[in-house]
């Protein structure tokens, strides 16, 4: 590794010498420069890649952010400086230069629409232009839009905008967008960065490596590129691709002061949940959404540029959810359901609130100072209620046959607890004749038998809040034919649940996942109403309706926290030389440290009724006081559940948990979760260091072709639980006489537990690539790419862990061995550019990841005091995760957009765009892997092989209106050996209606409502179509208001 450093370093000063003695001779030969900057006369805005060529000569260049250019080595004398620009109208300009010279020309493009009145446009079509532009000129295949290329985005979660890039799917949370995956391949293997610098993540408290947008915010963001095949001064870390959030810059305009703003209010609906905080909803049902740009470049010199961006977003947001699970029957056929959970999203308001403050001091007219401020936070109120019905799910000693004996009458008689003779729409199942008793001794762990039918009541409560912080100092140095940029970035995230709201980060009352329980129950589920949304009847034991029947009053109170930093600095420097074959070289390094951090509180509490004391006759005396209030329903709960089996008696989480907090002599504590603690605390440091050299070569005016070498080596450290017991720990264990007290309880699990792991571990790849692009005409280009990346472990899967699962006979074991997988891609595009604006591309790639990471539990634990564990778990089953074998993914991909101002009249103003992914997947390792029968064929769980985007837009007479569709194929959700539980998710479009209408110049009225067709966010199926088992809704949401600038 020293070796390859001290060779790019070294290689890289003799170039810098060489290429300095080349420019001062090519200057000495009487050669003139000219600059300048080239902006849009309308907009005032300056314009970035800006095509600047000197006719009748070689010499061009493109203009940078700012929308500056330098051509050095002009002829002196009279020439003609030739300007174009996506969108707006070529200029030639002549200029005189004299030999030694510097000559300054600033041009303003303009265009012929924006002298036409009724179809004067805003922000949207210059954004749209330089978003093209910049994928136009990139020397690699990927795609750049604007963040207002798809209009107005509702709350402002660029996941949200991203889902309409061809190529990029959504993974969602809820209705709102969580992680997104590229090409098939997921978020854990992709890399999100803002201005070139990855951002934290703490990654909902998890140990994955998937950037998660709920904590990102639109509001400060100018564009976003995303690269599907990474050149060499890119993170490695890019098998799918990767996402650069590019900041607002206040030097982008001519102007100095810019204030723009948007108010408006945002709901659902359908919604009628809780009102947790005034600022959420000022008014029920209807949060603000509300943002703010102020941008002004201030003092003597105009040096200082100043950039404030603010974000408060609040959408009140509810649903319904239903799972069911059936007969494990791998034909066609009737099976019998034998449960059903029935849920109420009833309160899950998501507010974002943003903010950004951008400096820039240009220190001369070479060296540019920035500092760049990010903080975001997000909060979630989480109100969830489930009831379940269940029943036995499998064979089993006791009840070898699952269906039910009956007599003439159709009273059961013995065997299992289904009903015979049922049907795909109708089940009954019988309850259990005789009640269990629970011993005291297994309280805590026991269940009803559930052989017959048992209800549970659950209700699941917190809040979830997040922040993320970013700051960024840089600094650029800009000299003729160099540029130079290095900086230092600094990340924090962090995710918060908060329960028992003891030391919170978000203050509230205190909350807690509540249980409830009846046990031997009968019920049917009739599904000849609705496939999807059956009718629940009871016909057997204590009424499920009187909230008094239900006992075993349990919550849980599972305070989870993770926290997650990135320490970044980087170098690049880039030299163009100036020759009869232009090319230039580029060469950095990047130094970064990632450290993670998780933990869990958990804490379980029974109820004991006045006495105190658990298992005895008053456990379930008083319970009907944590009822909730039954009058006051939702709409989902009006909509699928109060003329389909009634609404539950939900428990009240709140009533429960203050209760607990007052009464701690009513509430029995589980103290063996104490482990929990200490189980769940896991930590993580990763350190890398990357170097690269590349270079780019334009070989002919048509031809050019960029290669170069990345090398990065990584460092990994992670300290976890260590779950071992030594022999003093056996002995004393074996020799306790009499019930186990809570005190030996916790002091065991700290024995056990308390101890921590630690491993460390190293590894460095070489990163090579290949990138060719060729300019068939003016409009037409094809590149054809090969690139290589990396997808590391997920921090889970290192951290040093150990599962026991004594009833299962099974060890879950991490593995700090395991390497990263390795990707090798193919790129072919060809794309066409369309006068004054759009593009029509059609592309197709190839993946092979080698070093697949996948799930292993062929291994177990073998006899002997030297088995690893001390003699101990001989004969369990280990799983672990190990590399083996590969995947591949080969793709197809059409994109088009296109304003057609070629049509006459008010038909100018239409646009329309549309793009679709088609993929295809294999591989040789256990994720392909399906039982006989299985209607999965060797498909890859959670692979979406089909995707599109349709869009159609009118802009004129001041109008802006889009109508807008995404669709989502068919694909696997889960896999199995068992074919009857192998899941599939149907096919889905969802479509979105965003309207402006400009009142002013200054001023318009907006008004978008996201997914109007109420399309489901889930709907799902098990082996075959009439075996629904999981459909979600995903209402519709309203966005209005008013925007404009000053």
């Amino acid at each position: 590794m020293k070796r390859i450093l001290c060779f790019i370093l070294s290689f890289r000063t003799v170039l810098i010498a060489v290429l300095a003695s080349t420019l001062v001779h090519a200057q000495a030969l009487g050669s003139a420069t000219i600059s300048g900057q080239v902006s849009n006369a309308a907009t005032k805005s300056y314009l970035q890649g800006a095509l600047v060529e000197i006719v009748g000569t070689a010499l061009s260049t493109t203009t940078d952010r700012e929308g500056r250019f330098e051509l050095a080595g002009v002829p002196a004398g009279a020439t003609t400086l030739s300007v174009s620009y996506s969108g707006l109208d070529a200029k030639q300009v002549p200029v005189a230069v004299a030999a030694g010279r510097r000559s300054t020309q600033d041009v303003e493009l303009t265009s012929a629409i924006y002298k036409m009145e009724k179809f004067t446009v805003a922000g949207e079509r210059e954004g749209t232009a330089l978003a093209e532009t910049l994928q136009r000129l990139a020397p690699n295949v990927k795609n750049v839009v604007s963040s207002d290329t798809f209009g107005n985005i509702a709350d402002g979660n660029i996941g949200d905008m991203l889902q309409h890039v061809v190529g990029i799917t959504a993974d969602y949370n809820g209705p709102d967008v969580r992680q997104i995956s590229i090409r098939g391949v997921g978020s854990a293997l992709s890399s999100v960065t803002m201005d070139g610098s990855q951002v934290a993540s703490a990654q909902s408290a998890g140990t994955g490596r998937q950037f998660e947008f709920e904590t990102a915010s639109l509001g400060n963001i100018e564009s976003i590129e995303v690269t599907k095949a990474p050149t060499p001064d890119m993170d490695g870390a890019s098998i799918g691709g990767s996402v650069n959030l590019v900041t607002k810059s206040p030097f982008d305009r001519k102007e100095g002061r810019v204030f723009t703003y948007t108010i408006g209010l945002a709901a659902q609906p359908t919604y009628s949940g809780p009102v947790d905080a005034t600022w959420k909803q000022p008014i029920r049902g209807f949060g603000p959404s509300m943002n703010f740009n102020y941008s002004d470049v201030i003092g003597e010199k105009r040096n200082i540029g100043i950039s404030l961006t603010a974000t408060v977003h609040s959408q009140p947001a509810g649903g319904a959810l239903i799972n069911s699970s059936y007969e494990r029957r791998n034909d066609e056929g009737p099976a019998f359901a034998n449960s059903i959970s029935r849920y109420i999203v009833n309160g899950a308001t998501r507010s974002r609130v943003a903010t950004g403050a951008k400096f820039i001091y240009k220190y001369s007219e070479n060296t540019q100072i920035s500092l760049n401020n990010i903080l975001n936070f997000f909060h979630e109120n989480n109100d969830t209620r489930y009831h379940t019905l269940n029943s036995q799910v499998i064979t089993s000693a006791a009840v070898p046959n699952l269906i039910a004996t009956v007599d003439s009458a159709g009273k059961r008689t013995g065997g299992g607890f289904v009903k015979p003779g049922y049907t795909n729409t109708l089940t009954q199942i019988f309850a259990n004749s005789v009640e269990p008793v629970t011993p005291a001794a297994e309280y805590y762990t026991s269940k009803w038998t559930g052989l017959g039918g048992t209800a549970n009541l659950n209700v699941a409560s917190n809040d979830k809040s997040g922040r993320t912080y970013v700051f960024a100092p840089s600094v650029r140095h800009k000299f003729p034919g160099m540029l130079i940029d290095y900086g230092l970035s600094y990340s924090n995230s962090a995710t918060y649940y908060d329960v028992q709201h003891e030391n919170d980060k978000y203050k509230a009352r205190p909350t807690a996942a509540a249980f409830l329980e009846i046990p031997n129950l009968g019920f049917a589920i009739d599904r000849s109403q609705g496939a999807l949304v059956p009718v629940v009847r009871q016909t057997e034991g204590p009424d499920w309706q009187n909230f008094k029947n239900y006992s075993r009053l349990r919550i849980d109170q599972n305070d989870q926290r993770g926290f997650d930093k990135v320490y970044a600095a980087k170098f690049d420097l880039r030299k163009d030389i100036a020759t009869k074959i232009p090319f230039y070289l580029k060469t950095g390094f990047t130094a970064q440290r990632q450290t993670r951090h998780l933990w869990t509180n958990p804490h379980r509490y029974f109820y004991t009724g006045p006495d105190g004391l658990l298992n005895t006759a008053d456990d379930s005396v008083g319970i009907e006081a944590f009822s909730a209030s039954a009058n006051d329903y939702t709409w989902d709960e009006k909509e699928y559940y109060l003329n389909r089996g009634g609404v539950p008696p939900w428990v009240d989480p709140y009533k429960v948990a203050a209760h607990r907090r007052d009464n701690p002599t009513k509430w029995k504590e589980d103290v063996s979760l104490t482990s929990g603690r200490l189980t769940s605390d896991q930590q993580i440091q990763e350190t890398i260091g990357a170097a690269y050299l590349m270079g780019n070569v334009r070989i002919t005016r048509q031809l050019s072709l960029l290669t170069g070498l990345r090398v990065e080596n990584t460092k990994v450290s992670g300290n976890g639980p260590l779950n071992f017991l030594t022999a003093d720990e056996r002995a004393r264990r074996a020799a306790w006489v009499g019930p186990v007290t809570d005190a030996e309880v916790i002091r065991r699990n700290l024995a056990q537990y308390g101890s921590r792991a630690t491993n460390q571990g190293d590894y460095r790849f070489l990163l090579p690539g290949v990138h060719t692009k060729y300019q068939w005409t003016s409009n037409l280009l094809t590149r054809l790419s090969w690139s290589t990346g990396v997808g590391r472990p997920p921090f889970g899967s290192i951290i040093p862990n150990t599962s026991v699962n004594d009833a299962g006979q099974t060890l879950t074991v991490t593995n700090p061995n395991l390497r990263p997988q390795y990707g090798r891609n193919w790129d072919f595009t060809s794309e066409y550019y369309f006068n004054p604006q759009g593009m029509i591309s059609f592309g197709a790639f190839h993946k092979k990841i080698t070093d697949y990471i996948q799930s292993d539990s062929s291994q177990f634990v073998p006899d002997g005091a030297n088995n690893g564990y001390d003699g101990q778990y001989a004969g369990y089953r280990i799983t672990t995760s190990r590399n083996s074998g590969y995947a591949q993914i080969r793709g197809l991909e059409f994109n088009y957009q296109q304003q057609l101002t070629y049509l006459p009249g008010w038909a100018k103003g239409l646009s329309l765009y549309g793009n679709a992914t088609k993929l295809w997947t294999k591989g040789n390792n256990s994720a392909f892997v399906t039982g006989p029968g299985s209607s999965a064929g060797g498909t890859l769980a959670g692979f979406l092989d089909f995707t599109g985007n349709i869009g159609v837009g009118f802009r004129g007479y001041g109008l802006d209106l889009r109508l807008q569709a995404v669709y989502r194929g068919e694909y696997l959700i889960s896999n199995s050996a068992t074919p009857a539980l192998v899941t599939w998710q149907l096919p889905k479009t969802s479509w979105t209606w965003k309207s402006r209408y400009a009142f002013t110049k200054t001023v318009s009225g907006f008004f978008d409502v996201e997914n109007f067709t109420e399309t489901l966010l889930d709907n799902r199926y098990a082996a075959f179509r009439d075996r629904p088992n999981s459909w979600r809704t995903f209402h519709s949401k309203v966005v209005f208001g008013l925007s404009g600038r000053l």
